[in-house]
């Protein structure tokens, strides 16, 4: 079973829709799933496209300690970039302090909270892609 944040069906069956659901595959199981978003005013309100945003990481129990999550922070960082996007951002709950750790230990830093009318309070994460803001670059 894969184990994340609750999601509801809707939210996953559009993001499919929309091509922004991924599953990560080990030797044709699946070990992983995430999904990768160009926007996200839910969490992060109106932005410039400077960012991509993930969401839902998931990791089969029997893969934990496999470097499954590793291995798409990293994938995701990268493709933000090549799609000329200088941050990738996520959230997760704030009172997950593993999480938060987990995170921030594969550079990300946190930059904000949004609470929600639920009750749920996200801890609003981002790292920088590599890639240079045009008008920053001298």
């Amino acid at each position: 079973m894969l184990s994340s944040r609750h999601e509801d069906d809707h939210q996953d069956a559009s993001s499919i829709n929309r091509d922004e659901m991924y599953v990560v595959l080990s030797d044709c199981d699946v070990v992983g799933t995430f999904r990768l978003q160009w926007d996200d005013e839910h969490y992060w309100g109106k932005q410039p496209p400077v960012a991509a945003y993930m969401h839902g990481l998931a990791v089969k129990e029997s893969a934990h300690g496999k470097a499954v999550g590793a291995n798409v922070l990293t994938w995701t960082v990268q493709e933000a970039a090549r799609q000329g996007r200088q941050y990738l951002r996520l959230d997760c709950d704030e009172k997950n302090f593993a999480l938060c750790r987990y995170y921030e230990r594969r550079g990300f830093i946190q930059v904000g909270e949004r609470a929600l009318q639920s009750g749920y309070v996200a801890a609003l994460y981002q790292c920088e892609t590599g890639l240079k803001n045009e008008s920053t670059a001298a």
